[in-house]
């Protein structure tokens, strides 16, 4: 009987100690769930600057001399002699190559010795017809003849001057293989000229962009060629036709090329900033999309943080211009945005801390070596 009662007793006993334990884990859980709701998320926020901003557009194309020609003959003749070197600078107008020509110059002395006789005819028949001894349709006729000689000469000294060729403008010239005695025919390429004082790239940008774009827009661009250098270049022509296939259009940029470091066929690239100006910007990853609309969120005084409706202007990288909704000097959430809500009251961590080492429950915990530790 003592046993059992002694059971009981401990029955009792027990059931009392688990009632306290159990009350005590309610009571100090309670708070818990209080401090649960209340408790801050944490963001990074970043200013917004105002700095100046525009739509960067990378651009490739090939570069061109402001002059090229081809040199051909206009007639099928023997080379007669060379008078310039594989790419010499020549001047406009000096004498590049000469062809055979005896047989013109042979030809023109024929035709310049029948002009000055039907000139010394004409001479002594005008004596004569102001003497009454010879008629004026005579002289008249022979006035004729005389003239049509002086053109049969204009056209010998031309057929002479197609066999010297001389420089169109002033440039250099290309490699050549030319030899006296090789025989040349119309259309067969001789030497190439380029005036490389200038050159121009002509780009493609799509028709949306043009209304951002003005002759005499400044650019710079590079070349693989001289990595260390940039070219200044300007926007000088813009083309009147948009391609109907691509729905582009064509602009045409000149870089001034006094040292001669880009050629002709080179490839270039240029960034061409089509939106200048000053603005607010902040980083993209502060942005969220809904639908055409964009928000970000602002960081009170109060630490509560509003959804700001904003328009995005031109992205250069990773920031982008509000042309409206922010100011500078506003402080934008830029990490841990997407947990956020309207009116949310958060807590701003400092540098050191990183929101990836912070996890997204509530409470927030921070990871150590040895456990969880509440924030």
């Amino acid at each position: 009987m003592k046993k059992v009662l002694a059971l009981l007793l401990f029955l009792v006993a027990a059931f009392a100690s688990w009632l306290c334990y159990t009350s005590g884990i309610l009571h100090r859980g309670a708070p818990v769930s209080v401090r649960v709701s209340e408790l801050e998320k944490s963001v990074r926020v970043v200013p917004v600057k105002d700095q100046k901003s525009g739509l960067s557009f990378p651009l490739v194309g090939r570069v061109f001399a402001s002059k090229s020609v081809e040199i051909t003959p206009e007639v099928t003749a023997r080379i007669s002699k060379v008078h310039v070197a594989s790419a010499q600078a020549v001047k406009q107008g000096q004498l590049l190559i000469e062809l055979d020509h005896s047989m013109e110059e042979a030809r023109l002395r024929e035709e310049t010795v029948r002009l000055d006789n039907q000139m010394r005819r004409l001479s002594m028949m005008q004596k004569l017809n102001s003497k009454g001894v010879v008629s004026l349709d005579s002289m008249e006729q022979l006035r004729a003849e005389t003239e049509q000689q002086k053109a049969v000469v204009e056209a010998r000294k031309a057929a002479l001057e197609e066999r010297k060729i001389y420089a169109p403008f002033s440039g250099v010239l290309s490699l050549h293989r030319l030899t006296p005695g090789e025989l040349v025919r119309p259309g067969s390429v001789l030497l190439q000229l380029d005036d490389l004082s200038e050159v121009y790239v002509d780009f493609n940008i799509p028709e949306r962009l043009m209304s951002q774009l003005v002759p005499g827009q400044k650019v710079v661009g590079t070349a693989e060629a001289w990595p260390n250098e940039k070219f200044n270049g300007v926007v000088r022509e813009i083309d009147t036709h948009v391609k109907s296939d691509t729905l582009a259009i064509k602009i045409r940029v000149f870089f001034k090329n006094d040292n001669v470091r880009l050629l002709d066929g080179m490839m270039m690239e240029i960034s061409l900033s089509l939106f200048g100006g000053k603005y607010a910007v902040i980083p993209l990853k502060s942005v969220l999309y809904q639908g055409d609309e964009r928000y970000v969120f602002i960081l009170n005084k109060d630490r509560t943080v509003s959804r700001r409706r904003i328009i995005l202007g031109p992205v250069t990288g990773s920031y982008a211009a509000v042309l409206d909704g922010v100011r500078p000097g506003m402080q934008v959430v830029s990490e841990g945005v997407e947990k956020l809500a309207d009116g949310d009251k958060v807590r701003v961590l400092s540098d050191e801390k990183s929101l990836e080492d912070l996890s997204g429950d509530v409470p927030l915990r921070k990871k150590t070596r040895t456990g969880d530790s509440v924030l």
